[in-house]
């Protein structure tokens, strides 16, 4: 169904939202707001979930339609507001995004890679 490309960027995606929920596992928000090296981390891997996932779509992929639930088009704009406006990301948000929508994008992609 997928190429190999598309599995592998696939796998890049849950394998970075998987790093996400590792680098949150021991920590609050407070402890996540005042760690630099915990926020940067998150957000660079924020970041290549957004670009693997830009990159599936990209492919002719639609995501939109094989997994609804996720909002696909916010996890590839997310790398860009990363990237360009990195001078004002807001820790709350990145840990709330973190916390609210890595388990579902990892439980999406697990689902679309068990179909091969």
């Amino acid at each position: 169904m997928f190429s190999d490309a598309v599995l592998g960027w696939l796998t890049d995606a849950r394998d970075n939202a998987l790093q996400i929920a590792s680098y949150l596992d021991d920590v609050d928000e407070a402890a996540f707001a005042n760690n630099a090296e915990k926020r940067d981390a998150v957000e660079r891997c924020l970041e290549r979930v957004s670009e693997a996932v830009s990159r599936v779509h990209r492919s002719g992929v639609d995501l939109e339609q094989a997994e609804s639930e996720v909002p696909w088009r916010d996890v590839r704009a997310i790398g860009n507001h990363l990237r360009h406006a990195y001078d004002r990301i807001d820790a709350g948000i990145i840990w709330q995004t973190a916390v609210r929508d890595i388990a579902p994008i990892v439980a999406a992609i697990e689902r679309l890679l068990a179909r091969e």
